[in-house]
This record gives C-alpha cells, sequence and structure tokens, in this order.
C-alpha cells in the first residue's frame, strides 16, 4: 500500500483545472513529482507554470484520452522522465452539453471516448508498467 508520495511520481489527467488540478496541486504538496495530462493546452501550461513557480516537480502533455496512441505516447514519457509511475488518476472526463433528447450520436462517442476508454486507454498503458516495476502504487478512476 502507499501512504508516502514524498519522492513518488503521479500522472493526472485532465489535470489543467478542477479536480484534476487540484489533485496535482495536493501531489506536488505532498512531495510527489506529477505528470500532468489535459487536452486543453493552453490551460495546461498555465497549470503547469502555476505549479513550478511553487517548485513542483511537474510536467505537461496535452494528451486526448480518447485516443489510444496518444495516452500510450502519455506514459512512454512519463517513464522516460521519471522512471517510474505510482499513482495514475484517471481523472478526466466530460458531460454531453445539452438535454439528452438533442444529444448527437458524435455526442454521446464523444462522452464515452473520454469516460469509458479514457480510462480503458489508461488502465492498459499504465498499469502492466506499474505491476512490472513491483513498487506500491495505485489508479484511481
Amino acid at each position: 500500500m502507499l501512504k508516502d508520495l514524498d519522492g513518488r511520481v503521479a500522472v493526472v489527467t485532465g489535470a489543467a483545472s478542477g479536480i484534476g488540478l487540484a489533485l496535482a496541486t495536493r501531489f506536488v504538496s505532498d512531495g510527489a513529482s506529477v505528470m500532468m495530462a489535459d487536452v486543453e493546452g493552453a490551460a495546461l501550461v498555465a497549470a503547469e507554470h502555476q505549479l513550478r513557480d511553487r517548485g513542483a516537480t511537474v510536467v505537461s502533455m496535452v494528451v486526448d484520452v480518447a485516443d489510444a496512441e496518444a495516452v500510450e505516447a502519455l506514459a512512454l514519457r512519463a517513464y522516460d522522465r521519471f522512471g517510474a509511475v505510482h499513482v495514475l488518476c484517471n481523472n478526466a472526463g466530460v458531460g454531453g452539453g445539452g438535454q439528452q433528447s438533442e444529444l448527437t450520436v458524435a455526442d454521446w462517442n464523444w462522452v464515452l471516448g473520454v469516460n469509458l476508454h479514457g480510462v480503458v486507454h489508461g488502465i492498459t498503458s499504465f498499469l502492466p508498467r506499474m505491476l512490472a516495476s513491483g513498487e506500491p502504487g495505485h489508479i484511481v478512476n
């Protein structure tokens, strides 16, 4: 069980704002390095600078979690940069934005792509590496 985050590495999707930014902020406060991912590039860079200005070790990467190859690239970059990942927060999520009667199939595919497949992509890209490390870790979906 992972009880101490000091010197550990966390990856947070949807990290540019809201719960994702709060998670990243807490992780760095607890001594972790953080790999921040989000589809919103400008907001992500601003969030990264906000944490770096506090002395945090953070790296950001624009990632659409609905894209399996993009999430795999995130895993490769996180392991290349930090050598390990101890916490993965599959936090990225979206809402349909409107009345259900007005949503299109494309709207539903977008929601499922981010909210369901984003989690699947995170697990398939990170879990095997986390298990192979033999180190304690957690995944939060």
